[in-house]
């Protein structure tokens, strides 16, 4: 998406953000390079017996995710890594056995053998929501928040007309003055909701019924 003259229409532009938000794209752009290299990291002969063995074998899972499954790819110390993996398990791990680090190091620990492969399995999608949220925010802040007043009111506007149906009769005839400081809320909404139509449309039929 560019912001040459001939697509800043607010129709060129707010196509083009949903486009760049699709899931299917955001899948192949962020989270499959992501599992590529979560399924290259070798497990053979690697354990997480205890806690000592846990936070180094995590470590080392997040550093290789780092280096080889982000887009911007980044090396990591053996300490820093640790302490990310640490911050990442804190933050999103969460298992019957409750939530954070210390939950995830229980359920690892007492595998047969101290196998972590849940574990890491949960890291792997910690990672993949956060660098989720890192791409939508920064496809609105590249090619929203440059825009001018004028633009950004008609791509308001627009995005309003677009969402009618999914918003009650009191908002319809709000003027789009009124949300415009909500421009992002409402871009991922109509993207969210064309995730959805998209999931649907493509849903066998087998599975409608269920």
């Amino acid at each position: 998406m560019t912001s040459s003259p001939e697509n800043t229409m607010p129709e060129s532009i707010l196509d083009g953000l949903l486009e760049a938000l699709r899931d299917d794209r955001i899948r192949r752009e962020i989270e499959a390079p992501i599992d590529t290299a979560a399924a290259s990291f070798g497990m053979q002969k690697k354990n997480a017996r205890t806690a000592k063995e846990f936070i180094e074998l995590t470590g080392e899972f997040v550093a290789h995710l780092y280096k080889y499954g982000l887009p911007l790819r980044l090396e990591m110390s053996p300490d820093q890594a640790r302490a990310e993996a640490i911050y990442l398990l804190e933050r999103g791990y969460q298992s019957s056995g409750g939530r954070g680090y210390d939950a995830a190091l229980l359920d690892a620990v007492s595998e047969p053998e101290g196998n972590p492969g849940a574990v890491l399995k949960s890291l792997a999608e910690i990672v993949k929501g956060i660098e989720r949220g890192k791409y939508v925010r920064w496809i609105l802040i590249r090619h929203v928040d440059p825009l001018d007043w004028r633009l950004k009111y008609d791509l308001v506007e627009l995005t309003l007309g677009r969402m009618k149906q999914f918003l009650p009769p009191e908002l319809c005839g709000s003027p789009a003055a009124r949300f415009a400081d909500l421009y992002g809320d409402l871009i991922l909404s109509v993207a969210r909701s064309q995730n959805y139509l998209d999931a649907v449309t493509h849903e066998p039929l087998s599975d409608l019924g269920r």
